[in-house]
């Protein structure tokens, strides 16, 4: 995964930053090992590389309805919430193969209709469907719907961090 990341960064660097920090990031990149699963050897480098994503993304992530932004101390686990475990998982199901300036005024009018968990659990197949058309690959929401019934026949409980 850290393999992933730094590949991505890497790629990013190179349209943005003199090549001088371009070595360096692919010097990171490069003490991947693979039998280490991912993790770096070199425990400063690391870190660094660590340091550089955290710094980057604290510079360029863009505001999204479905997450609190980490460095704003807005974060709040109740359903529905920005960055609440039901946002993410709905928000990481329509942005499968979608981009996202188009699921965001998706995810809005969906988290109005169906807020929480047991809303959508409770929710008719025809208006999951309405709410959905436009986005394509209708197996999502069929699933993203059977899933939270499972979760609240099996799980009566709410979707908070405490759960997942």
């Amino acid at each position: 995964m850290l393999f992933f990341i730094a590949t991505l960064t890497v790629s990013k660097v190179k349209s943005r930053v003199a090549g001088h920090r371009r070595a360096t990031i692919r010097a990171a990149a490069c003490t991947f090992n693979s039998d280490d699963h991912g993790f770096l050897e070199d425990e400063e480098v690391n870190k660094a590389l660590r340091e550089k994503l955290l710094s980057w993304y604290e510079r360029e992530h863009r505001d999204l309805p479905w997450r609190a932004t980490p460095f704003s101390g807005e974060l709040d686990v109740d359903e529905g919430a920005a960055g609440s475990p039901y946002a993410v998982w709905v928000s990481e199901i329509m942005l499968q193969q979608t981009k996202v300036a188009t699921v965001v005024p998706y995810f809005e009018r969906w988290m109005k209709e169906f807020p929480t968990l047991v809303s959508l659990a409770r929710a008719e197949e025809d208006r999951i469907n309405e709410l959905w058309a436009g986005l394509g690959y209708y197996r999502r929401a069929r699933m993203l719907h059977q899933g939270a019934k499972v979760s609240h026949q099996k799980f009566p409980l709410r979707l908070t961090s405490e759960v997942v």
